[in-house]
């Protein structure tokens, strides 16, 4: 039986790949899983909705003075 180590790297992989999910990123093939894409989605959101909150917050203060 197949010791399921990664074919370019020998890195240990679950059963059923062939290849490590470094070495699959490396060659620009990797599949982003779901929790992959929702961490990247909330990076890339988390600083301009910060900002926006902030424009927001600056903006009402400004209204609320006049």
């Amino acid at each position: 039986m197949s010791d399921n180590r990664c074919v370019c790297c020998g890195a240990q992989i679950p059963e059923g790949s062939m290849v490590c999910v470094n070495c699959q990123k490396s060659a620009g093939v990797h599949k982003e899983t779901t929790e992959e894409k929702v961490e990247r989605v909330l990076n890339d959101w988390i600083a301009p909705l910060g900002i926006l909150a902030l424009i927001v917050v600056l903006y009402f203060l400004l209204i609320a003075r006049n």
